[in-house]
Parts: C-alpha cells; sequence; structure tokens
C-alpha cells in the first residue's frame, strides 16, 4: 500500500473522503499509519502494511491483542472508532465464523501455506483449479486493477499476479492476511491489503476493473449486500468473477450436513470436529481410491457421471490425505454456509445490473459465475 491508494478508499461510517497518516514508510509503502475521516472523526489503523477497516461497534470485538499492541506503541487514538457495545445482526455468526477460520488456517494449513503448494497442480491450490473456479479470461487481468475479496493468505491474488494486473486490492476478514505478504512478493509494490467484512466495504464505488470472490460469499451473512459491495465498486464494463456452493449436486451437504450442523456439529469443541474431519476423510480415501477411481478407469464418462459424487470426489483424489481432512473441516465447521441454486444466482445478478458472460455448475457441486456491469 502506497500513499496514492487512498483514493480507492472511503469511510464505511459516511463515506466520506479519507486522509492518509503515515508513520512508518519504506520503499515508499506504508508499514503503520491511519486513515482518518474529516466528517466523522473515525480513525482506521494501517498496521504491518494492512489497512482495518471496523465498523465502530466492532472494532473492539475483531482488533486481536497483536493488534492492539501496536496500536498502542504507535499512539494511534481510536476513542473516535470505538461505539456502544451494540451490535450489527448476525454479528455472533460471522464472529464464531472467524475464529472458526482461523483455528482451520493454525491447525491445517499455515506451515505448509506457500506458493509451493500453489504451484502443485495436484491438489485444490492449484493455478489450474483456481481458474475452473473462476474462469475469466486470463488476458483480461493485464493493466488492470483486480479486488480479491474474502482473499485469505494470498492464494487467488497469487495466481491472479501472474498475469499482470495493474494493482491488486485483497480483503480479508481473518489475521492470516498478514501472512500473505511473504507469498505475494512479486506484487508486493503494487499490493494493497485490508481487513475488513465485505459488508461493510472501504472500496469505493466505480473504482475496480475486475472483482473475484471464490469460495468465500457462502460464508457471508448478507450475502446479497456483500455481492452489491462487489458490483458497486466496479467500473461500467467491468468483470466480476465468483465462486460458490451450489444447491444443486449437493444434497448431502443440504439435507444431511448442514441439519446435523445446526442441531449437534455446531455445539461441539474444534477439537472434536478435527478429529471427525481426519476420521472421515479416512472413510473417503478409502471409498476414493477402492470405488470410484476403478469405476472411473473401467467404465465410460456416460455412466460414471451418474454417479452420486463422482465427480467431487474424483477431483479429491488429487488431493493428500491431510487436504481432504481439511476439506471435511472446512464443510463441518462453517457457522454461515449458504448454497445457492441457479434462481438465486439468476436473481442476485439481475438486481445488481450483471449480464452472465458464464454459469458453469464446476464438479456439479459450485457454482462459477463470470459476468459484467453494464449500467
Amino acid at each position: 500500500m502506497n500513499r496514492n491508494d487512498v483514493y480507492y478508499l472511503r469511510c464505511i461510517e459516511c463515506f466520506n473522503d479519507l486522509k492518509c497518516n503515515i508513520i512508518e514508510e519504506k520503499n515508499d509503502r506504508i508499514i503503520n499509519g491511519f486513515f482518518s475521516c474529516e466528517k466523522c472523526n473515525a480513525i482506521y489503523p494501517i498496521l504491518n502494511e494492512v489497512g482495518i477497516f471496523f465498523k465502530k461497534n466492532l472494532f473492539d470485538l475483531y482488533l486481536t491483542d497483536f493488534e492492539k499492541r501496536i496500536i498502542k506503541e504507535l499512539s494511534i487514538n481510536l476513542e473516535n472508532s470505538y461505539k456502544d457495545n451494540i451490535k450489527t445482526e448476525g454479528y455472533e455468526k460471522q464472529y464464531k465464523g472467524t475464529k472458526n477460520w482461523e483455528y482451520e488456517w493454525k491447525e491445517f494449513l499455515e506451515k505448509e501455506y506457500n506458493a509451493e503448494l500453489f504451484e502443485n497442480k495436484e491438489n485444490v491450490f492449484s493455478e489450474e483449479i483456481f481458474w475452473k473456479y473462476i474462469p475469466l479470461e486470463k488476458e483480461s487481468i493485464k493493466n488492470k486493477k483486480v479486488f480479491v475479496g474474502c482473499g485469505g493468505a494470498g492464494r487467488e491474488a497469487y495466481h491472479i499476479s501472474k498475469h499482470n494486473p495493474e494493482k491488486i486490492f485483497m480483503n480479508d476478514l481473518n489475521i492470516y492476511i498478514y501472512n500473505s505478504k511473504e507469498i505475494l512478493t512479486n506484487i508486493i509494490d503494487r499490493l494493497v491489503l485490508l481487513r475488513f467484512d465485505v459488508s461493510y466495504s472501504p472500496i469505493k464505488p466505480e473504482t475496480m476493473d475486475i472483482v473475484i470472490c471464490d469460495h468465500a460469499l457462502q460464508h457471508v451473512y448478507e450475502p446479497d449486500r456483500a455481492f452489491k459491495n462487489f458490483v458497486d465498486s466496479l467500473n461500467k464494463d467491468g468483470l466480476i468473477g465468483i465462486c460458490v456452493y451450489s444447491k444443486e449436486g449437493n444434497w448431502l451437504m443440504v439435507y444431511c450436513i448442514e441439519v446435523l450442523k445446526k442441531y449437534f456439529l455446531s455445539t461441539l469443541p474444534l477439537t472434536v470436529l478435527k478429529f471427525l474431519s481426519y476420521s472421515l476423510a479416512f472413510f473417503l480415501y478409502f471409498i476414493i481410491f477402492l470405488f470410484y477411481k476403478p469405476i472411473n478407469y473401467l467404465l465410460p464418462l456416460q455412466i460414471t457421471k451418474k454417479i452420486p459424487l463422482n465427480e467431487i470426489l474424483m477431483f479429491w483424489s488429487k488431493n493428500g490425505y491431510h487436504l481432504i481432512a481439511n476439506s471435511c473441516f472446512d464443510l463441518l465447521h462453517a457457522p454461515i454456509a449458504y448454497y445457492f441454486s441457479k434462481d438465486d444466482i439468476i436473481k442476485l445478478i439481475e438486481k445488481n445490473n450483471i449480464k452472465i458472460l458464464k454459469l458453469d455448475n464446476t464438479y456439479n457441486t459450485l457454482w462459477s459465475l463470470i459476468g459484467v456491469k453494464f449500467k
């Protein structure tokens, strides 16, 4: 992030322009500082190159002890950024989801989440798989401003960075966004890292050329509002790429696992869910390699494509046991998990002035949308 990036940002309380106040700068990159709103006096810290934007009533909830310590050391006054402890609707689920994802990061991914993992063609984090999830024309990224919504620790931005974007704006609600700098060294001078809830976005309207959100919108408490924010940030004729869980093809999740989550799994400690995930992964690993792989080798595609869960489990067969366990945990713990029907997707884009360019039922369990903003 550099001092000129404030042009693309706004206050999430009153939508006014912001002033950039730099405390520490290195090679034209802001390391520490804060954004200030002269209209409502809100303050948004910049810590270790990450801009932090929370609603006033949620700042104290989301800031970690690590962040609070740095804020104190830098003497950043957040007095005007706190409000009485009145919470927005659904904040409990969204906050619980944040803590769950952070647990998943530490237990499953932190040690091995790196460029080497992304370069491996035989796993769910590879570039080949990413472009199946988000089937944009790669040439469309060159010299464009790209916003990666809910970008985690940098997988999507890493793959996008290979195609020479002008700049990448990336957000996530979780603290592992700080780790992304280690992965995205190739584009660090063109990278803007932001920590915020996509339902309350500081990205100004009509400033982005492309918006991408992969495997995350279904975990946002207000997905309609978040999608609208994505679209609002796009210039006219800008492109949006979204990948979400589909209701079609996910009967096991929708009618079994989600019901179990509501009444039972959500009450269990994450350590127990981790154990269940590895147990379930062992069972799936056994089924995949003793049934699904041999069947797919022996029978023609016309038959195998009719076998329940065939496409998604054959896709999972490319991963090792540990990553299958991670995928299982991913599905078992999420406090918020929406499954979108095709009609849901069409309604969502129609009310947001998006024209469909592609809509694929990827692996029969996901909707991959590419659309263009026409107003």
